[in-house]
């Protein structure tokens, strides 16, 4: 198997399979459903998720959601030593797959995708995988994804995590790094 990139999206019809490689699947919008191992919800923009070789999973999504998938014959061992198949990424890789998504919008060509691809392992490499998102605001950031066009307030966004607006604004801006209306 030839490690890849690409831009993909799926139907909101829950499919499932196996393959024989590790698969990474990185929102870069909307959201996935997903359903591996001890793990049922959904994966948003700023998330990775983990999928090893041989493992089943379920997984769903608006059609309009997009995802990075990198499909790869061996994780790097930082990632192979994670005991969580869910982890937020840092913000350079966030960055990193903005670029991507635009160059493999474009189909550069090989040689391009090919350090594109070295840059994004490498980038991996990097990552601490230990950096969980609050449980609390992970419904929240999946929620904000999906509900753009409706009026989002503090109040609503607190209730959604159980806690109240307070302490809502102090455990997002933790989890994420900005105010929930920078966010949004």
């Amino acid at each position: 198997m030839e490690n890849s990139l690409s831009i993909r999206s799926y139907t909101r019809t829950t499919q499932a399979h196996t393959h024989d490689f590790h698969q990474l699947v990185l929102p870069i919008q909307g959201t996935i459903g997903i359903e591996l191992h001890d793990y049922r919800g959904k994966v948003a923009v700023g998330e990775c998720v983990v999928i090893r070789a041989g493992v089943e999973h379920h997984f769903n999504a608006d059609e309009a959601a997009r995802f990075i998938v990198a499909d790869l014959s061996e994780l790097p061992a930082n990632l192979m030593a994670l005991e969580f198949v869910i982890f937020a990424i840092s913000s350079p890789l966030t960055s990193f797959l903005h670029f991507v998504e635009k160059q493999l919008e474009r189909q550069v060509n090989n040689k391009i995708e090919s350090a594109i691809l070295e840059v994004f392992v490498g980038l991996l490499e990097q990552e601490s995988g230990n950096k969980f998102l609050d449980p609390r605001i992970r419904p929240v950031l999946a929620y904000i994804v999906d509900h753009l066009e409706t009026e989002l307030t503090i109040d609503s966004l607190a209730s959604i995590a159980c806690l109240s607006p307070t302490q809502f604004k102090k455990r997002f801006k933790e989890a994420v790094g900005c105010t929930a209306i920078q966010h949004i």
